[in-house]
């Protein structure tokens, strides 16, 4: 037998003997980010002292703040404002979410968007956020809860919800992080979307490019700084992914997608091709540069199967851009 057949046979015998050990870790991290994953027990105390409040919603810790903003004024002020767009957005599209029955918001976190949605669910609408981030959302069960409702998912295209039960879904900065499962997550909030309900959700497009470029708004780059914690993490992205091979070819427009990172991605798509490229169950109604801080929005109506192709051709160039 060779050497290297034997250090291969060695290196194959000490996986099968730690595969067994790691495998509860690994199958826990392949599907969500456990609360207490370090810990061998963990409970759910009863709320105890005071806790910072946005009127009588409260805030939540710095650490659930998913790496937005350097304060809780800005923390607070970003959702509004996404929320505001959205709403913005949906009514121009003939959706108020006032009259909307259901709401769900994928990617919740800890609340930063939905929580400006609480004029909504005291008029009677259902709103439910869910997130693969275990933690934030047991704090999201202790602290926003009953006005708000919310459960832990995982990062397989699945959400728990019947056929058609919603009627707006949303997500902030959710396809930024999504690759290769990204058609897949379209098929399942469409399953889920009922006929004619709306899908919105933020993405890094060439509009995206242009502000990584030096080339947006002068007047902007302070709020794309404080969005993303700071000036520093701002430029530490932006060199991160300026040097990378891909990325340049996205830039030049010789690439419709682009994607770096494996634990947590950084996805940026070019908007008309993905708007296509759903065609077969979604219509496009708009698509809104620095919607979402740096990131554009995208808004689409779930239509049947078979049917958005010639939707998406009625809308033809008749997708709302604004400003």
């Amino acid at each position: 037998m060779s050497i290297k057949d034997q250090a291969r046979n060695v290196a194959i015998e000490r996986l099968r003997k730690l595969l067994p050990q790691a495998a509860p870790e690994l199958e826990l991290l392949g599907q969500n980010f456990p609360h207490g994953f370090t810990r061998d027990s963990w409970s759910r105390p009863l709320p105890l002292g005071a806790i910072p409040t946005d009127g009588d919603l409260p805030l939540p810790p710095e650490e659930l703040w998913a790496y937005y903003c350097t304060g809780a004024e800005s923390w607070l002020d970003s959702g509004r404002r996404d929320v505001a767009t959205m709403r913005d957005e949906l009514t121009a599209s003939g959706a108020p979410i006032e009259e909307m029955g259901r709401v769900l918001e994928v990617g919740s976190a800890s609340g930063r968007m939905i929580r400006h949605l609480e004029d909504v669910a005291l008029g009677g609408v259902e709103v439910w956020g869910v997130d693969i981030w275990s933690t934030a959302v047991l704090w999201c069960q202790d602290n926003l809860s009953p006005r708000f409702r919310f459960a832990t998912t995982t990062l397989i295209p699945h959400l728990p919800f019947p056929d058609g039960h919603f009627d707006l879904i949303y997500g902030g900065s959710l396809f930024t992080h999504i690759d290769d499962l990204a058609e897949a997550w379209f098929l399942e909030m469409h399953r889920v979307l009922a006929p004619g309900g709306r899908l919105y959700f933020s993405i890094n497009d060439h509009s995206s490019v242009e502000i990584f470029e030096g080339r947006g708004p002068a007047d902007r780059y302070e709020e794309f700084y404080e969005r993303t914690g700071g000036q520093a993490e701002w430029e530490s992205f932006v060199r991160l992914i300026q040097g990378n091979a891909d990325y340049q070819r996205f830039r030049r427009r010789e690439a419709y997608m682009f994607t770096q990172g494996k634990m947590m991605r950084h996805v940026m798509w070019d908007t008309d091709v993905l708007t296509r490229r759903l065609d077969w169950g979604y219509k496009p109604h708009s698509i809104t540069p620095m919607g979402y801080g740096h990131q554009s929005t995208v808004l689409l109506e779930a239509v049947p199967f078979g049917s958005g192709a010639e939707g998406a051709t009625s809308a033809g160039a008749g997708v709302a851009a604004s400003s």
